[in-house]
C-alpha cells in the first residue's frame, strides 16, 4: 500500500547541507578524514577519563564506506509528495513505530554497519585493556570520545533519500561530526562488538533528544528508564560537559519511545571472530604492501638517528621521494608503538 510520509520526526534535523547546523568543535581536539588512493585515513582526538589528550586512528576502504553510507534512507519518488510503500521499509532500515509511525529501525542499522566501526572498537578494546579499566570505566572512556567528537545536526534527507537527521556511522567518520542520535547509534554499534554489552542496549528518544541504554546494575544516583521491567542507565554520548555514565544533560521527563536493540547472533558471531583477543593486542601494526596506494611503496628500514625500526610508505614526485600514506614507528622490542599518516609528504 502507498501511503504519504506525514510522520512529524523528533530529532529534529535541516535540510541544507553544505554546513551543519549548530556546529561545535572543541579547540584542543583534532578531527582528520582524508582519501589517499583507495583508502579513507581517520584520526579522531578526544581527552580521556584522565584529562590526558589521546589520538585514535584507522583506515577503511574509501568506495566500500561509501556505499555503506547510501544503503540506509527511503528514496524520494515525488519531491513534491514523499511517499512510501510499506515493503520499502525493511530494505530502507526503517520500521513502523505502533505509536510514532515510521522511525529508523536502530537494531538493523546496529547490525548492517557493525563491521564498519571494528577499527574504532579495537581502538577503544586496545585502550581499555592497557588501562585496566572496568566495564563501567571503560564505558565512561568510550562517552569522553563522543563527547569531545563535534556536534553538528545532520540534515533530514540526503542525496534524494530521507534520513530523518541521522548519518549512519560511515557518514559520521566521512564528515566529522555528528548529533544525539547519530552519536548514540555509533556509540551502540561499537558497543555491539562487545559480548557483555551487545545485548544491553537500547536508543531512548525524548523530544528533540536521543539517548542511549545499557541494561547494566545502576548506582545509587544514577539516572534510569524502564521498559517491560528492564531498567536502563542513561548514557550522554552528546554535550560540551563530558556528563558522566548515568547522568543527563536535562530532566527530559517525557519519553517517547525507548527501543531495544537486538544484535543478530550471527552477525556477532562473524564480528567477533575478528576481534577475538583484541583486549590483549597493540591496535598498531605491521604495514604490507597493501597498506601503500597511488603507486607508493613499501620502505622499511631502521634509523640511525631515532634507533628504531621505522616502516612508511613512499612515493616519488618531480625527483623527490615524499611519505604518502601510513608510517609505523617500532621500539626496541620491535613492537609497533606510533603510526602517523602523511598525504604528499604533509603529515596529517
Amino acid at each position: 500500500m502507498n501511503k504519504s510520509l506525514l510522520v512529524i520526526f523528533i530529532l529534529l534535523s535541516f535540510s541544507v547541507f553544505a554546513e551543519p547546523e549548530q556546529y561545535m568543535k572543541k579547540q584542543h581536539i583534532k578531527t582528520s578524514s582524508t582519501e589517499i588512493g583507495e583508502k579513507s585515513y581517520f584520526t579522531f582526538g578526544f581527552k580521556d577519563t584522565n584529562g590526558a589528550y589521546k589520538e585514535w586512528t584507522w583506515s577503511n576502504n574509501t568506495e566500500e564506506m561509501k556505499s555503506l553510507s547510501r544503503a540506509f534512507g527511503l528514496y524520494n519518488k515525488n519531491p513534491k509528495d514523499f511517499t512510501y510503500y510499506d515493503n520499502e521499509l525493511p530494505k530502507a532500515m526503517y520500521k513502523d513505530h505502533f505509536l510514532m509511525g515510521v522511525l529508523p529501525d536502530y537494531s538493523a542499522l546496529v547490525n548492517f554497519y557493525q563491521k564498519s566501526v571494528y577499527h574504532l572498537y579495537s581502538n577503544w578494546k586496545s585502550f581499555s585493556s592497557k588501562a585496566l579499566l572496568s566495564k563501567r570505566e571503560s564505558v565512561e572512556l568510550l562517552l569522553r570520545f563522543f563527547q569531545d567528537f563535534p556536534y553538528g545536526v545532520p540534515p533530514v534527507t540526503l542525496e534524494n533519500r530521507l534520513i530523518s537527521g541521522l548519518f549512519v556511522p560511515p557518514l559520521v567518520f566521512k564528515n566529522g561530526w555528528a548529533d544525539c542520535d547519530s552519536k548514540s547509534l555509533l556509540m551502540a554499534t561499537v558497543l555491539s562488538h562487545d559480548a557483555y554489552y551487545k545485548d544491553k542496549l537500547a536508543m531512548i528518544l525524548v523530544p528533540g533528544h536521543a539517548l542511549l541504554g545499557l541494561n547494566i546494575t545502576p548506582l545509587p544516583y544514577d539516572d534510569t528508564y524502564s521498559f517491560k521491567n528492564i531498567k536502563y542507565v542513561v548514557a550522554e554520548p552528546t554535550g560540551l560537559g563530558r556528563t558522566p555514565l548515568g547522568r543527563k544533560n536535562s530532566p527530559y521527563n517525557k519519553v517517547l519511545a525507548i527501543e531495544p536493540i537486538r544484535v543478530d547472533s550471527t552477525s556477532f558471531s562473524r564480528s567477533n571472530s575478528q576481534t577475538e583477543g583484541v583486549s590483549q593486542q597493540n591496535t598498531l601494526q605491521i604495514l604490507t604492501s597493501s597498506d601503500c596506494v597511488d603507486g607508493a611503496i613499501l620502505v622499511d628500514y631502521t634509523s640511525a638517528v631515532k634507533n628504531a625500526r621505522i616502516q612508511m610508505c613512499q612515493i616519488k614526485k618531480d625527483g623527490q621521494y615524499l611519505k604518502h600514506g601510513p608510517e609505523v614507528i617500532f621500539n626496541s622490542t620491535g613492537a609497533p608503538i606510533s603510526k602517523n599518516i602523511y598525504n604528499m609528504g604533509e603529515k596529517l
